[in-house]
């Protein structure tokens, strides 16, 4: 079940990749006026870009073990520190 976890995440960057280039080649029209279409594509665009890291926070517990400890965490430290300690948790 762990490797299907870490197989989701790209599959569905690739899917959603390959819907944005395709509707960037067959859906937009050289002179088209419309500017939803400009609009539904920049969106679209934005949530591709933002896929890999979102996926990858969800997903991966490593990721959402440094994460929360680094949103929790009150005092200054370096990120080196931070990640050590979130890693020294874990165990």
């Amino acid at each position: 079940m762990g490797d299907i976890k870490l197989l989701i995440p790209p599959l569905f960057e690739i899917l959603l990749t390959l819907s944005l280039e395709t509707l960037w080649e067959y859906w937009l029209e050289p002179n088209s006026t419309s500017t939803y279409k400009f609009v539904i594509l920049n969106y679209l665009f934005i949530i591709v870009s933002g896929t890999n890291t979102i996926s990858s926070v969800l997903v991966i517990k490593e990721v959402q073990n440094t994460a929360t400890y680094i949103l929790r965490y009150k005092s200054k430290q370096s990120i080196t520190r931070i990640i050590s300690i979130a890693y020294a948790k874990k165990l």
